[in-house]
């Protein structure tokens, strides 16, 4: 998985929408099995934001608004005006 924070989250987010884990309460009502479908990083991160209650986190990965996050190439040249 990428060192990105912000596209971790997305990616993570877009993963417990696709598993149905809607809120932090949810996650932590989730079976051991429901869990283990996540990527073990993504796993990770959601374990310690519920864990250690970092807001922060838990906003990002179920809050109202639609978000998500993409990688764009860079270097010389690249999408330059």
């Amino acid at each position: 998985m990428t060192t990105d924070r912000l596209i971790r989250l997305s990616m993570t987010r877009a993963a417990l929408r696709y598993s149905g884990i809607d809120s932090a309460d949810a996650w932590r009502l989730t079976s051991r099995e429901l869990r283990d479908r996540l990527e073990p990083d993504q796993r990770a991160l959601v374990e310690r934001a519920t864990r250690e209650d970092q807001a922060d986190v838990l906003a990002a990965l179920w809050s109202p608004v639609d978000w998500q996050v993409a990688a764009q190439p860079s270097g010389p040249g690249r999408y330059a005006n």
